[in-house]
C-alpha cells in the first residue's frame, strides 16, 4: 500500500508482484482515487484521445476522472502496447 501511495504521489510507474490474495487488484482499482487531480492540460490531452476514439459525445465536455485500464492478466505484451 505505501509503495502504490508513492508511486501516485510522485507520477510513478510500480510493479505488484505476489501470491493470489495478496490485495495487487484491490490496490490497482483504488489507484486512481489516490491519484492528484487532473490539470488543464492533462485534462484537455485525455478528452483530445477520447475524442478522436469516438468516445467522448457519450461523456460530453472534458474528462475530468483519470482513465483506468484493468487488463485481462493473460494478455500479450504486443495487445498491451496497442498491437492486434
Amino acid at each position: 500500500r505505501r509503495a502504490a501511495e508513492i508511486a501516485a504521489a510522485g507520477m510513478h510507474n510500480f510493479l505488484m508482484i505476489g501470491s493470489p490474495g495478496a490485495g495487487k487488484t484491490m490496490i490497482a482499482r483504488r489507484m486512481p482515487s489516490i491519484m492528484p487531480e487532473l490539470s488543464l492540460e492533462e485534462s484537455m490531452e485525455i478528452s483530445q484521445v477520447y475524442s478522436a476514439c469516438g468516445l467522448l459525445a457519450e461523456q460530453g465536455g472534458l474528462i475530468t476522472r483519470r482513465p483506468f485500464r484493468s487488463p485481462h492478466h493473460t494478455i500479450s505484451a504486443n495487445a498491451l502496447a496497442g498491437g492486434g
